[in-house]
């Protein structure tokens, strides 16, 4: 029986999780698998934040295997390379992954599932984390959405989404013992102590986000219409961080909203605002896959030339300065 393994990425739950739940069902052995490849990431290698933020998830999803009589087995190197020498070492004949969608990330991803060819090895990706697929809708003429309100048009009217499947409860492990490389090895954590607020306002991994979730939608989501604007009031979800790690999968978030939703009509408005920016995250992950330079330069070319006052000293003068010098864009 050759075994399979579940390549993870930027979708560290296992709740709602397609290609695990995939692999699993397959009955096969599973290995789980992380790689660690920032050079894999091009420009968008992360930050020091999202390092502090990815050694705690990491180490929860970990606990979670090992509560299920498993491990998250962690390599180090470039993705193809790992996940070929994996195979090869396990004897292991499928791959099962969620796409990503940064363009950096598909063409390492790319290279990889080549490589992988090569040695036999069939790679199976699903969308683990979007609401939808950026590829399939499209506008009456074929093309991509460029405008968000015909897209959320169309998604509201076109597009089925399916209730959220929790984890498997029985995994087949693979029986081997496979080399690991530690959590601590990897050097995410901050070599100045400069994280000691974050530990008290976050709890990286699938049970602090369906904490998270589960906190909102228990009122703070009422003043979400308004509130949302305001990421230090409790009417902000405080989600983004467990989304982009994968702790929680879009569609168990816009689920579990509409049970909130069904149990207290009166926040059917603040709920639909929320929903709104959901769609909006898809929105933006469609433009990014369809239109990849998005990502350095604008969607529309005439505004590559747009004219730009750069005056530092009128900067300085404006009543604005202030704020915007404590501003932060998360």
């Amino acid at each position: 029986m050759a075994p399979s393994i579940c390549w993870f990425s930027n979708d560290l739950r296992l709740d709602d999780q397609p290609s695990w739940r995939a692999a699993c069902e397959r009955g096969e052995p599973v290995i789980a698998l992380y790689v660690w490849d920032p050079e894999g990431e091009g420009d968008w290698a992360p930050g020091g934040a999202s390092r502090w933020w990815l050694h705690r998830s990491l180490s929860a999803l970990d606990a979670s295997m090992r509560a299920l009589g498993g491990q998250l087995v962690i390599r180090s190197g470039p993705r193809a390379a790992v996940l070929r020498a994996m195979a090869a070492e396990t004897g292991a004949d499928t791959i099962y992954a969620n796409e990503r969608f940064e363009p950096a990330a598909r063409a390492s991803n790319a290279a990889a599932q080549r490589e992988l060819a090569k040695a036999g090895v069939g790679v199976v990706c699903a969308n683990g984390s979007l609401l939808h697929d950026p590829w399939s809708l499209r506008t009456g003429t074929g093309v991509p959405y460029k405008v968000y309100t015909p897209f959320s048009k169309a998604w509201r009217a076109r597009c089925q989404l399916d209730a959220p499947r929790g984890a498997p409860r029985t995994v087949p492990w693979f029986g081997g013992a496979l080399a690991s490389d530690s959590i601590e090895s990897l050097g995410l954590q901050p070599s100045k102590p400069w994280d000691g607020a974050f530990h008290a306002l976050w709890t990286p991994g699938e049970v602090g986000a369906k904490e998270r979730l589960k906190a909102f939608l228990a009122g703070a989501v009422a003043g979400y219409a308004d509130g949302r604007d305001f990421p230090a009031q409790p009417a902000a979800s405080r989600l983004s961080p467990h989304v982009h790690a994968g702790e929680l999968s879009p569609r168990r978030i816009w689920h579990e909203a509409e049970r909130a939703a069904s149990a207290q009509p009166a926040w059917r408005g603040a709920i639909d605002k929320f929903q709104a920016e959901l769609l909006w995250r898809d929105f933006a992950h469609h433009v990014l896959a369809n239109f990849p330079h998005t990502a350095e330069r604008p969607l529309q070319p005439a505004f590559e030339a747009f004219p730009w006052h750069d005056d530092r000293q009128a900067l300085r003068r404006s009543p604005h300065t202030h704020t915007l010098a404590h501003c932060s864009i998360t």
